[in-house]
This record gives C-alpha cells, sequence and structure tokens, in this order.
C-alpha cells in the first residue's frame, strides 16, 4: 500500500469504528420498535447522515471512486432488483406504511447499505487486499460489524418479544444475532454479484418501509450514480477483480 493509501485508511478505520461504538450503544440504551420510524428524533438524524459521509467526503479528499462504494449500473443490476423487489412485496405490509414512514426508512437503511456493504466493505477489500478471495473476507468482517451493532437484541423488551419462556436468554441472543449475520451476509454477497448496494438497500428498506420505500431508494442511488458519472468515473458493470 502507498503512503496515501495507508493514510485514508487509518482515518477512514477509526471514523468507522467511532461510528461503530455510537451506534451499538444508542441501539442498546434507545427503545426498540418492530415499526417503521415516522418521527425521528435528533440522534437518528445525525448518526443516519453521518452514515452517508465517508461516500461523500472520500472521493474528494483521498481520490476514492463513488463507484467504489458500490454505485453502478447494468442490466443484470436492473433483473436482480426487479426480483429482488418482487420476492420481499409479498411479505411488506402497504395498509400499515405511509409515505413518511417510507422515505424516512429508505434514508436510514439505505444509508447503513452505503456504510457496511459500500464503505466497510472498500476498506476491508484494501485490508484483506493480500488474500486470496479478499472479497469473501470482506464480506464476512462487513457482516460481522454489522451484526455486533444491534445490540438491541439484548434489551429485555426486545428478549421477552422474541423468545419463549422455556428457552433460556442466551439462545434468543445467538439466534437473532446469527439471522442478521446471515442476512447482512446475503446483501454483501448480492452486493458482490451486481458490485451494487441498490438490490440490498431495496430489501433492507422493504424490511420497515414496504414497497413505497423503493422510490426513495432508487433516488437516492440515482443522485449518487449521477454524481459518480459527473466525476467521469465507469459505472457501467464490469466483473470485479475480487470476484475471479
Amino acid at each position: 500500500m502507498t503512503k496515501a493509501t495507508n493514510t485514508w485508511l487509518i482515518w477512514s478505520s477509526f471514523y468507522a469504528l467511532v461510528l461503530l461504538i455510537l451506534m451499538g450503544y444508542l441501539n442498546y440504551v434507545m427503545p426498540y420498535s418492530a415499526e417503521a420510524t415516522t418521527n425521528p428524533e435528533l440522534w437518528n438524524i445525525i448518526v443516519w447522515s453521518l452514515l452517508y459521509l465517508p461516500v461523500v467526503i472520500l472521493p474528494v479528499v483521498a481520490k476514492r471512486n463513488v463507484s467504489d462504494f458500490g454505485f453502478t449500473l447494468s442490466p443484470q443490476l436492473a433483473l436482480v432488483c426487479i426480483l429482488v423487489s418482487m420476492l420481499c412485496a409479498s411479505f411488506s405490509n402497504l395498509a400499515t406504511t405511509s409515505w413518511v414512514g417510507a422515505s424516512i426508512e429508505a434514508f436510514a437503511r439505505t444509508g447503513e447499505e452505503i456504510f457496511f456493504r459500500g464503505f466497510l466493505f472498500d476498506i476491508f477489500l484494501q485490508l484483506f487486499s493480500g488474500k486470496r478471495r479478499s472479497w469473501l473476507w470482506a464480506a464476512l468482517a462487513s457482516s460481522t460489524l454489522f451484526a455486533s451493532i444491534h445490540t438491541q437484541t439484548f434489551q429485555p423488551s426486545v428478549l421477552s418479544q422474541y423468545g419463549y419462556p422455556a428457552i433460556p436468554a442466551i439462545f434468543v441472543i445467538l439466534q437473532r444475532l446469527v439471522n442478521v449475520f446471515g442476512l447482512a451476509l446475503v446483501f454483501a454477497l448480492l452486493r458482490i454479484v451486481t458490485q451494487s448496494i441498490l438490490p440490498g438497500a431495496i430489501v433492507h428498506s422493504m424490511g420497515y418501509g414496504g414497497i413505497l420505500a423503493i422510490p426513495f431508494v432508487v433516488a437516492i442511488y440515482f443522485f449518487a450514480v449521477l454524481w459518480a458519472y459527473k466525476r467521469g468515473e465507469q459505472i457501467l458493470f464490469r466483473i470485479p477483480a475480487q470476484a475471479s
């Protein structure tokens, strides 16, 4: 690695660590709700905005490409997005979702995809660049960190909601964390196959925001891709080197 690469990796890793600790703490102390957020508190807005910051700052100060964070276009991407949207639509509850809740969830969950499957994934690709299948190591590491910040799993209210009296709490905790890790790994693999965070962002946002979240996710993605195009980046799909 060059000195410039080391510099941005060090500062990016420090930023990621601080934000991971902050998210883990807030998820643990704040009340948990399985419903879409319609009236977010100030800390929600601040943390969600911080998730977007690396993809805004690093292309400017570290000469990273916006497309490095999973913003590309391809026919394959369109097909995957249509398929995952149709699959998730059968599970979403449109009747209980408002446009406000859908837009907020799209902003929050797309931010998480940018941070974990875009920013952190790119960091781990660089850190594991000397290993075979660095893309797999990046997927596993970013998915592990995604699961680790879901500390609401340890809240008594969550344990009582998802567990049963006869099941020890430790098994409920492990089950939820493994489920979150598995879901994150699927998002990471979708990002590898399509070289895009869009499929994961759609699925993630639909989990709480329903199908109404899709246009907001696509709009956020479109503006990022447009910025990459304006910067002269290659945004059309190419087979990633790490998958060869």
